[in-house]
């Protein structure tokens, strides 16, 4: 995924102790937004996960938004997260 462009297409995936699946989950998906030729960004909602979850996150090429807790809201919070990124992509400058 290219860091020098803005992202043309989101994915939004939710992640609740995804620790055994979400490597193969950001590969796959990886794997076809190359094949599409698009400048992708991966959000993944980790709504209080208590695996190794976080971690892969943290290792992973993808935007994170992390709950400390588990609130079974992660409808709300991925709403909110894109609210909160179409603020900030308003306020940057066009180029």
């Amino acid at each position: 995924m290219r860091a020098d462009a803005a992202p043309e297409l989101s994915v939004v995936i939710p992640a609740l102790n995804e620790e055994e699946t979400l490597p193969e989950v950001l590969d796959d998906h990886k794997r076809v937004l190359r094949e599409l030729g698009v400048s992708p960004e991966i959000l993944v909602c980790d709504d209080g996960s208590t695996d190794g979850t976080a971690a892969i996150l943290t290792d992973a090429d993808a935007r994170i938004a992390m709950r400390r807790r588990v609130t079974g809201q992660a409808a709300t919070t991925l709403v909110r997260f894109a609210n909160d990124l179409r603020r900030e992509t308003r306020r940057q400058p066009r180029r």
